[in-house]
């Protein structure tokens, strides 16, 4: 099983928080963030690796720390860099793939290790799908599938519910979990707020309260 992160370009991250943080500061954020993801990402030793799909050179510097390939992207899109990130994998004859969100900085270990299980569970019934959704229940924020063309995926609003049509129309086998430091990406104001609220430790939560970005909410 490999990881597949796409990351798009630092430097124009997060514009739906433009409200809330100034452009270094979402800057920031999304160093901080992706960071969270490769560091949890790295230490799980059941992945056999981790590609970043990106066109951004300060991420391919970001992440070398982690050990992760950097496969450049076209800045098509989040499902066009997904793509792009198994096409990678196919070239290596991986057989099976997780594809996780970079703004989900509440991710840890055990949940990637409890999705990773379940997914083990599913695949011994032939091609598998498994999701962990978002807060909200309609996004996709991290998805393991086997074999890599399980399905064609299709991130936005609504994807949960895209992903498995898909599924159900060539009969491959679906889980759905809900894991909460996954279930949290980042992409609204309220969001970073129930970053802080979940008190997990992470760089992301660190770089907030360095700001002063509680004392803003008062």
């Amino acid at each position: 099983m490999w990881a597949v992160v796409p990351a798009k370009r630092l430097r124009e991250a997060k514009q739906r928080l433009a409200g809330a943080l100034a452009a270094e500061e979402r800057y920031a954020l999304a160093r901080a963030m992706l960071g969270d993801v490769l560091r949890c990402l790295s230490g799980i030793g059941r992945l056999e690796g981790i590609v970043v799909v990106s066109g951004d050179p300060e991420v391919a510097a970001l992440v070398r720390p982690h050990g992760a390939a950097v496969i450049e992207d076209e800045n098509a899109g989040h499902t066009a860099a997904v793509e792009r990130g198994l096409d990678a994998l196919r070239a290596r004859s991986a057989s099976a793939a997780l594809v996780l969100s970079a703004d989900i900085p509440c991710i840890f270990a055990a949940e990637v290790e409890e999705l990773l299980a379940a997914h083990a569970r599913n695949a011994v019934k032939g091609p598998a799908l498994t999701i962990a959704t978002d807060l909200r229940r309609d996004g996709t924020n991290a998805a393991c599938c086997s074999p890599l063309d399980a399905i064609r995926f299709s991130f936005g609003l609504g994807s949960l519910e895209r992903h498995l049509a898909a599924a159900r129309e060539k009969g491959v086998v679906t889980a759905v979990l809900d894991l909460p430091g996954v279930a949290l990406d980042i992409d609204e104001p309220e969001d970073l707020q129930a970053l802080l609220a979940s008190e997990r430790p992470c760089d992301t939560a660190r770089y907030l309260r360095e700001i002063g970005f509680p004392h803003r909410l008062t």
